[in-house]
């Protein structure tokens, strides 16, 4: 879920309005137990994060599902009057990061790209922790969830990362970060969980050109 909190650009609050419209329009599905394998301890659902960076603030929306197998990570806004449309889209063990304006994208494998973690919040090993430089903090409430508090350093994309992030059934609610000396936050303002959500939201959306991105697995780093 790292590619989340790093796929920003400068943009819109929430209109907190449209957001709660959107989600109460959301018909409820029937609960599923997860397994130890699934990422998210839901099967479906949609999360508005409000992100902020060097004093400006934007809009994401994720939405999930197969318990966090599929996402799509939508950003709309406007910077300094040209629109910004991006879209993240995480499905069949495929990462598309697309420019929605020109109607260009790219694909690679997630073992491609290095931003999305191998390793489930909910199923946190030591093994794990000590792996992928993770520290647990303690616990604290967020939008009313009680959510574990991880801290984890490291280098993604040539970037040095220092981030804190509150977990709820590994769903992340909340992050601050420094990026390369550059701080971030995002912070999730609303969120449902359980709805249904048609499977065609997780495409490609016609008419975007798709180029396989360069493997960069092999390089040295």
């Amino acid at each position: 879920m790292l590619s989340l909190f790093f796929f920003v650009s400068c943009g819109n609050k929430p209109d907190q309005e449209k957001v709660a419209s959107m989600l109460d329009s959301l018909k409820e599905i029937t609960a599923v137990a997860p397994s130890d394998s699934d990422q998210f301890g839901f099967k479906t659902g949609v999360i508005v994060y409000t992100s902020s960076t060097m004093g400006i603030t934007q809009e994401i929306t994720m939405w999930f599902d197969d318990f966090g197998r599929k996402t799509l990570s939508e950003i709309k806004s406007t910077v300094l009057g040209q629109k910004v449309h991006q879209l993240n889209i995480v499905k069949d063990s495929m990462v598309y990061n697309i420019d929605m304006v020109l109607k260009v994208g790219s694909r690679m494998t997630m073992e491609q790209d290095s931003s999305e973690a191998n390793y489930n919040y909910r199923t946190l090993s030591a093994d794990d922790m000590k792996r992928y430089n993770i520290v647990f903090e303690g616990s604290e409430k967020f939008l009313e969830k009680e959510c574990k508090i991880y801290n984890q350093k490291q280098n993604v994309n040539g970037q040095e990362i220092d981030m804190k992030v509150w977990i709820w059934e590994g769903i992340p609610l909340k992050s601050v970060s420094s990026v390369s000396g550059i701080e971030v936050s995002m912070e999730a303002v609303k969120m449902k969980v359980n709805v249904e959500i048609p499977s065609q939201k997780f495409d490609v959306p016609a008419g975007v050109q798709i180029e396989e991105a360069a493997d960069t697995t092999s390089l040295p780093s």
